[in-house]
Formats: C-alpha cells, structure tokens, sequence
C-alpha cells in the first residue's frame, strides 16, 4: 500500500484508506503477551486476526484492468482511481487504447442528484510526462479547475441526471500516442470551489482499460503483456522437473528396496524436500496460469487463484530455503 501511495499520490489514500488509530508495537514477546491478556484476547485469536488481515492484504494486491471502488470526492478534490500502461501506436491514426468509465451514486433515485446539481465534476486523464502528471505531490490540492484541465489530456463532464440513473454514466477515453509507451492515470475531480475539503460526496466507479492493439492479451497492460506466456512456460518447465524427479525417487525406491535395511528402503529425506519443494512450485505456476488465462478473457480472472499462488510461492521458497540449510550443515546428505 505505501509503494501505491508513494507513485500515486496521497489523493489516493481517500480513495482505498479510511481513517486507523495508530498504537506503539511493544518491543517484547512479554508486552505482547500481556497486552493480549489485558486487552481479554488470546494468543490464538490474534493469530487468526494476523492471518486474515494477511489474506486481505494479498487479495488487493490482485487488482484487475476491470477496478471498482467508490470514493469520497471533497470540494475542490483530486482523487486518482486507476493507472494503466498503454503501448503505441506510430501509424494512423495512433489508437493506443481505450479506456471505459462507468460512474454511479450510492442511491438511484434521482432526488439523491438534486443536491449535487451545483458541483462541478469532471473525469480527467493523466500520463507520465511532467507537464501532465508530475508525481505525487499536495500541489494536486490547491490547482484551479484551469490548471487541472490544461494538464489532463483527456476530460469529461459528470452528469448527475445519469449517474443517478440505474446504469450510471459511460464515459469512454480513447488512448492515442505514437513516440512510446506511456502510463496513464484516471482521476475524478471536483471543481467546486466554493464548497470545503468535508462537504464531500461519494461515487461508485467502474475501470476499464484494454491494450486495443494487442489482440488476446489486450486485457493486459503494457509491463505485464508477456506474464502468461511467462507462467505458460514455467508450468511447462516444473511439470517436466516435477515428473523427472518422482521418476528418480521410484528408480531409487527400486535400488533401496534390495537392502535388508528399513532405512535403506525408506525414501531420502533430500529428495523428499527437493519434491515437495518442485511440487509447490508447480502448483502455484498452474494457479498463476489459469487466473491469467481468465483473466484475459474478462479483465479480473480469478483473484483467489493469484492469492493461492502466492501461498505456494511462500511455500516453496521456505521448504528449498530450509533444504539448502541442512546441506549447509551436513544433513540430509
């Protein structure tokens, strides 16, 4: 989260923050243990808690092309919703991509847009040169609507009377540039500027990126195009690891099995840990595979996979790390 907010800006933290009350972490096993105890919590449930937010925190790191969220947009605000990398394209009419913007309210009804009819919001596009989007910086807070709108490339109007409708409103970007890739980043902007940073309203936005030129991998953006073929070719090479080492351990089970010995017969530990470790590896390659198989088919796959994948990353680190230890230290020789 904190890379996020340090590339994008602290406009961006309202987006996907709320407000926490920060504590000092005790710098003891014992201060944990009694402020567990005083606080009536156990160990163990604390655990779980630790676990479950690490679950979460792994589950947003799975942010599609397709992004849905809502913001909390204050008077004279600039909130970054999404960024995406666009390739280029140096004939024509140099149609890099597109871009879909859905906006809508909380409620339907139309009355909830009545209070709203006076501010003034647009979606405004960004890219990466300077003049356009300089980084992060506060300065984001105090520019005119002119300013914003002579950065922004690209920029709509809200129209309260559709977004308070059922299907909100559908704003669509075409991406045009013709020297070289370029990211972009999507803002939602109030240009209101007679009303304060807390008189804020709230809107539900649906992102949609494509890479128009890429054909089956146009769900992906520009630094990411190649990753399935990436994961498609470790699955491959960790299936054939994986087969050849299961062939090696029954070959060895074989040789073993002459022994009179019950330790010759038994399975090295070594091996036992190099397939285990192999095992893992593979399984997350064909969890990361198919989540981006599907994923280029709809722009959000399967966001669990990616978790699971990463378990099995974690996994199959640990048990290879611990493998090199003991050689280091003679076992399992």
């Amino acid at each position: 989260a904190q890379a996020i907010l340090a590339q994008d800006g602290p406009t961006l933290a309202r987006a996907y923050t709320r407000p926490v009350t920060r504590t000092l972490a005790p710098t003891t096993l014992q201060q944990r243990v009694g402020m567990a105890l005083a606080s009536g919590r156990t160990l163990g449930w604390a655990a779980t808690m630790r676990f479950a937010a690490f679950v979460l925190l792994a589950a947003q790191s799975c942010d599609a092309m397709k992004i849905a969220g809502s913001v909390a947009v204050g008077g004279n605000g600039t909130i970054f919703v999404a960024k995406f990398c666009y390739t280029f394209e140096p004939e024509g009419l140099h149609n890099a991509g597109k871009l879909e913007l859905r906006l809508r309210l909380p409620g339907v009804a139309a009355a909830a847009a009545a209070g709203r009819q006076s501010r003034h919001g647009y979606a405004m596009l960004f890219d990466d040169e300077e003049n356009s989007y300089p980084g992060p910086s506060l300065d984001w807070r105090g520019m005119s609507c002119r300013a914003l709108k002579d950065r922004s490339r690209q920029w709509q109007t809200v129209d309260w009377t559709e977004v308070a409708a059922a299907e909100g409103q559908q704003i669509w970007f075409t991406i045009r540039q013709k020297l070289r890739p370029r990211w972009w980043y999507m803002a939602l902007v109030d240009c209101s500027e007679t009303f304060g940073e807390n008189e804020s309203y709230e809107l539900r936005y649906e992102v949609h990126s494509t890479n128009a030129n890429y054909g089956w991998a146009e769900e992906f953006s520009m630094d990411t195009r190649f990753t399935p073929l990436v994961f498609a070719t470790l699955l491959v090479a960790y299936g054939f690891i994986f087969a050849a080492q299961l062939h090696g351990n029954r070959r060895a089970a074989e040789q073993r099995a002459q022994e009179d010995s019950a330790s010759g017969k038994a399975a090295h530990p070594f091996a036992q840990l190099l397939t285990m470790g192999v095992g893992l590896a593979l399984i997350e390659s064909a969890c990361s595979a198919l989540h981006l198989a599907l994923f280029a088919k709809d722009g959000f796959g399967m966001p669990w996979l990616q978790v699971l994948a990463q378990f099995m990353s974690v996994a199959a680190n640990f048990v290879l790390a611990s493998l090199l230890l003991l050689v280091s230290q003679g076992k399992c020789i």
